[in-house]
């Protein structure tokens, strides 16, 4: 999947293992949901201040990649509207 663009296929693509990871478990999902609903200022800080403590604590970068895309607003979108087929 094109990180903004598609049906998630890809299993080393950021955007597909948050949808994935999403579609499985219900409570991740709905987490998900609340965070790509959020106003676009609240979402992008609340992103970058959980950019900073993941790197302050040595997360793996494609965890940090998939998080990061959360805070543009195409993506956000994209990603909230399959969420919710």
């Amino acid at each position: 999947m094109n990180s903004t663009l598609g049906q998630p296929t890809n299993p080393t693509d950021p955007v597909t293992v948050l949808l994935l990871a999403a579609r499985e478990d219900a409570d991740f999902g709905k987490r998900l949901r609340a965070v790509l609903r959020l106003p676009i200022f609240q979402r992008k800080s609340m992103i970058n201040t959980a950019l900073y403590e993941m790197q302050a604590k040595g997360e793996p970068p494609l965890l940090m990649q998939a998080i990061a895309l959360l805070a543009d607003d195409t993506a956000a979108d994209k990603m909230l509207r399959y969420l919710e087929e």
